[in-house]
């Protein structure tokens, strides 16, 4: 094989050629052959006996062609691009695919180069941290869960409030006709949850048990196709209202609930442990604005590929959280998310380019830096995560790849880096109004 016609492109797209000798690819088309010869018929031989040239000859000399060609391009583009220079981001993919003359088959393959990144200031930048006191209200919000998690549900013969469980069996139209998932029975629905989509809990409000009504609603034009943005009537049957009883805050419930004896305690817990949250919260938000104010002053143009690959990224990583398998196809996962795929990338989208400029930066950073990571920190950190997960250091080598966790820690110093050098910048005083002029001695006289 060898490498011909680079060409470098505007916004970090390149193109090149691979041409793979005639000898090569008629190995790979011999190997086609072997694959597919079983099943394809030619009179006056037994199944899969049929020499090549003869079925070459019966279906055209092209036959095997386009499996080798698919199973060559991964060694084809692998080379490529090792004997290119640069490094290669995102999907490739392939532009043109010729046989010439002399029966050597040439790849023309389109990539993303890894971008150039220009660091602007990222050392000594100057932004607000916010330093707003921990709000006692965010205990009361937290107690007041507590009570409606542990809630008791009494039967009541009244019309449906807002805050109230209720069994119900419903079935939902569309243009007459019902639609796939829009049908349960003895369904339990708090009311003012915003389980289902708008409009539909609200007009439940006032229905009595027993009693059966239609709800017009209309699906969010971002919901998944082909519900999206169409009017739908649901049938419904209320079969019973319920009623949460809270329960006192009591050392009773402290008990239920909790490893402490008295509500005073937990109280106490339930305080330290939001005012840690609050303090974290704050400080993810000051390097998030530190990392912004870094990324501002960086100029890069990334490929569209680039960003491609992380909206793929981006899906997988949600179904991996929804305990999906990874066989998953992407439709499924979007039907899953209730969204289409268009509605799906202009959402994220902004999301996606802000972690990729993160990765640029902090790798660009620990260039510029020349921060390394020593044996004995990714041993540490294997241990550390041992001890989190309550397994072994040599257990968690087998799920974390090492090369994987040496960039995590050096990306962390990266950051470390602008965390570090930042000045906490007094937020600007506001302008006072000016005062109003005094009346004058004769106006105040009458």
């Amino acid at each position: 094989m060898n490498v011909q016609n680079i060409e470098k492109k505007e916004h970090n797209i390149a193109t090149f050629q691979v041409k793979v000798d005639a000898a090569a690819f008629d190995a790979e088309v011999n190997k086609a052959y072997n694959r597919n010869k079983g099943q394809l018929y030619v009179a006056g031989f037994r199944k899969g006996k049929a020499p090549r040239q003869v079925i070459e000859g019966m279906y055209g000399s092209e036959i095997f062609y386009e499996e080798a060609i698919e199973n060559y391009a991964d060694e084809a583009f692998t080379f490529g691009t090792k004997e290119c220079g640069f490094e290669c981001v995102g999907r490739p993919s392939i532009a043109n695919v010729e046989v010439n003359d002399a029966k050597e088959l040439i790849y023309t393959f389109q990539v993303a180069m890894y971008p150039e990144v220009k660091l602007g200031q990222y050392r000594g930048l100057e932004v607000p941290m916010d330093h707003t006191e921990f709000d006692e209200a965010r205990v009361e919000e937290a107690l007041a869960d507590v009570r409606k998690r542990n809630a008791r549900l009494l039967d009541v013969e009244r019309p449906v409030q807002m805050g109230d469980h209720i069994v119900l069996d419903f079935e939902g139209f569309v243009d007459g006709k019902p639609f796939e998932g829009g049908k349960a029975e003895d369904y339990d629905l708090e009311i003012g949850s915003d389980t289902f989509i708008p409009g539909f809990e609200e007009q439940l409000v006032g229905a009595e048990t027993g009693e059966e009504r239609e709800i017009n609603v209309t699906f969010p034009e971002n919901y998944a196709q082909p519900l999206a943005g169409k009017p739908a009537v649901f049938k419904i049957k209320v079969k019973s209202v319920k009623e949460p009883e809270l329960p006192e805050l009591d050392d009773e419930l402290a008990k239920d609930i909790s490893d402490f004896d008295t509500m005073a305690e937990y109280i106490d817990h339930v305080r330290e442990d939001l005012k840690k949250k609050f303090e974290t919260e704050q400080e993810s938000s000051y390097a998030g604005s530190l990392m912004q104010a870094a990324i501002d002053n960086l100029e890069v143009d990334i490929p569209e590929p680039m960003i491609e690959e992380k909206l793929d990224e981006q899906l997988r990583n949600y179904a991996a959280s929804m305990g999906m398998p990874a066989s998953t196809s992407k439709e499924q996962i979007l039907e899953a998310m209730q969204i289409d795929e268009k509605t799906f990338q202009a959402v994220m989208r902004p999301q996606a380019e802000f972690e990729i400029k993160v990765d640029l930066l902090l790798d660009a950073i620990i260039k510029e830096e020349q921060i390394g990571i020593e044996e004995s920190e990714i041993a540490q950190a294997y241990e550390d995560m041992a001890k989190e997960y309550g397994m072994e250091a040599d257990q968690i080598k087998t799920y974390i790849n090492e090369d994987i966790l040496k960039q995590d820690l050096t990306r962390r110093k990266a950051a470390a880096v602008i965390r570090d050098t930042a000045v906490d910048k007094e937020p600007e005083p506001a302008e006072e109004a000016p005062a109003e002029e005094a009346p004058a001695a004769e106006e105040s006289a009458e």
